[in-house]
């Protein structure tokens, strides 16, 4: 066999001349015609290598069409095995393992020659084509999970978006432990990186277009402070309101989005991620009237949030008194207690009729707290007027 050297294919210089005398001899010796030895000898001779010739017209045809049949960003990792095939086939000394000889040469002559060469050829191409499949099978999966990733919600599954990638680079990484030169894999490292660049890009957008809706959510508590409905962390310590830390919190997860694709690695290996810019840096700057929109929109949400306080304002009047001063002042005749007692006991139900709890995009506010001040502060205002009904009841009696 050689190879060409202006379109690299594989001949095998194997005569189909040789075929058509086996066909036409045997029909012959069928149809009953005597066949002179000389030529039945060299039919004997060419019987013996019409296998291997077949073989090696196979294998041949197999290293001819084994490009189409590899992804073209794998090719270069298909390298060292392709020169290693090549060499064998330049040089079929080299199936001969142990010999010094440099004179070796495959003949018609040296079948056992021929037939240990064929099984090392075969053992090559089978080799090649094994490391193919396998290829193809790891970009297969890749390909799945890239696919799954541009439906995958880059705000509310961000850390399946980290596990994901992480899982790509094991499958690359694995392949180098396993011998593959990282040269010859920058080719197949970078076409996964643009189209995890699209995933990322596609899912970026979408996050944008409702960010504050699908921030992770952030949960409130509703409570009277300074004589007023307040705000605070659910999670925090502080009895008191903090807006300041509520914004920080909210402003410090939009941050976490907004700048993930400046942290993302994608697919590339830490040693030339550190080396050269990575590509998905340029996401932000594709973006940047969209995050712009986003801050407007975040300010929008506070001035909801600081409205959504006015309508729990009234109930934190009592809050704001002297309950014992206001019902000595302002309870003097029955007609005062029978229409503060009954008042009392409507507003004691519409409390209940208050939501326990609003949502606001991504802040859910629990007004529980604030329903259990102002809940407090009737019961106390009811506390003072029947301690005070009594009371005015001991002294008209002493009057009378």
């Amino acid at each position: 066999m050689e190879i060409d050297s202006q379109d690299g294919k594989l001949r095998v210089l194997y005569g189909d001349r040789l075929m058509t005398l086996l066909n036409e001899i045997r029909q012959l010796s069928s149809l009953g015609y005597d066949v002179p030895s000389k030529i039945v000898k060299w039919i004997e001779v060419g019987k013996k290598f019409h296998q291997y010739g077949v073989e090696l017209q196979a294998v041949a045809h197999f290293y001819n069409t084994i490009d189409s049949e590899m992804i073209p960003s794998q090719q270069p990792m298909m390298l060292d095995l392709a020169k290693n095939f090549e060499r064998l086939v330049r040089d079929p000394k080299l199936s001969k393992s142990g010999s010094g000889d440099s004179s070796v040469r495959l003949t018609w002559e040296n079948p056992e020659q021929l037939s240990r060469y064929l099984t090392t050829l075969r053992a090559a191409a089978e080799k090649l084509k094994t490391e193919n499949l396998k290829l193809r099978r790891y970009h297969s999966t890749i390909q799945q999970i890239v696919c799954s990733l541009m439906n995958t919600d880059l705000l509310r599954e961000r850390q399946k978006w980290e596990e994901q990638t992480k899982e790509i680079r094991k499958i690359m990484d694995d392949l180098v432990n396993e011998g593959y030169a990282p040269e010859n894999m920058k080719s197949w490292r970078a076409f996964w990186d643009r189209q995890l660049y699209k995933a990322l890009d596609l899912q970026y957008f979408i996050g944008l277009k409702a960010l504050n809706e699908n921030l992770p959510e952030i949960k409130l508590d509703l409570i009277l402070g300074d004589s007023s409905p307040q705000y605070k962390l659910s999670e925090s310590r502080d009895t008191e309101s903090n807006m300041g830390e509520i914004k920080r919190t909210f402003y410090r997860e939009m941050k976490r989005f907004l700048t993930f694709p400046l942290s993302y690695k994608g697919c590339r290996d830490s040693s030339s991620a550190s080396k050269k810019k990575l590509v998905y840096e340029t996401i932000v700057l594709r973006h940047t009237e969209d995050i712009t929109a986003c801050y407007q929109a975040s300010h929008e949400l506070f001035r909801r949030l600081e409205r959504g306080l006015e309508q729990f304002q009234e109930w934190t009047v009592l809050g704001q008194v002297d309950i014992e001063e206001l019902v000595e002042k302002y309870l003097l005749d029955v007609s005062d207690w029978e229409k503060n007692f009954r008042i009392l006991k409507i507003r004691g139900q519409e409390v209940d009729k208050l939501p326990n709890e609003m949502r606001y995009d991504c802040f859910l506010v629990n007004t529980t707290p604030l329903k259990l001040t102002i809940e407090n502060q009737i019961r106390r205002l009811n506390d003072s007027m029947l301690t005070h009904l009594k009371r005015s009841i001991t002294r008209d009696a002493g009057s009378i």
